[in-house]
């Protein structure tokens, strides 16, 4: 990691540090946002207000990624403003998690594609490569969350808890052991094994980066 990657992260810890934590007790009279370009299951969207939106059901450490892809890539992710506890309805349920985030400007691009011209849909081709390029550009010492701290992903059924890994050998076998306890065949999770094992390139191909589902949804 270079000295300017690092100060980059440290910037980063510090800006999450001072994100706010505010606990709403409803979400009752809040608009919730609908649409083709909305998920119908899992996330929830509502807008607090015109400049704001608030993604209910992020996974754990998302708001942490998303002032980190804000870091790098730039205004385009969305700023972060506080950490929202929506109080649970009843006692025998957990309270919800969500972030609130700055409203983008604009219209989603899936709307508008089929009435952009050749130059403009190559125009902004080379702007969304240009992204990609950028949020590539960091070099990490690791696999996983900023700081080095696990990440969490949320299934229907079960909430599976993945800690930070140092090399590419961690990653490797920390792949395979999820491949192994997952419910593919056993033909598959041994072909995916080998790929995994065995997939090679030029030096620093494999080396962590940023990806875009980091920031998407």
């Amino acid at each position: 990691m270079t000295r300017f990657d690092e100060e980059r992260m440290q910037r980063q810890g510090q800006e999450q540090e001072k994100i706010r934590q505010e606990t709403w007790p409803t979400l009752e009279g809040i608009l919730q946002l609908t649409g083709p370009t909305i998920p119908s299951a899992g996330r929830q969207f509502f807008s607090p207000s015109p400049s704001t939106i608030l993604k209910v059901g992020a996974d754990e450490g998302e708001d942490t990624m998303t002032v980190l892809g804000r870091s790098i890539v730039g205004p385009s992710v969305p700023r972060v403003d506080c950490i929202v506890t929506i109080s649970a309805l009843e006692s025998h349920l957990e309270p919800q998690q969500g972030i609130l985030m700055s409203r983008q400007p604009g219209t989603p691009l899936v709307e508008i594609w089929p009435t952009l011209s050749p130059s403009q849909r190559k125009s902004i081709k080379e702007e969304l490569c240009r992204m990609l390029v950028r949020m590539r550009m960091p070099k990490f010492t690791y696999y996983g969350r900023p700081g080095r701290h696990p990440y969490t992903l949320l299934g229907v059924y079960s909430k599976e808890t993945h800690a930070f890994c140092a090399s590419r050998t961690e990653w490797d076998e920390s792949r395979i052991q999820a491949l192994r306890a997952s419910e593919a065949g056993a033909e598959r999770i041994a072909a995916l094994e080998k790929v995994q094992r065995d997939t090679t390139g030029t030096p620093g191909w494999d080396r962590p980066v940023l990806t875009h589902g980091d920031v998407s949804d």
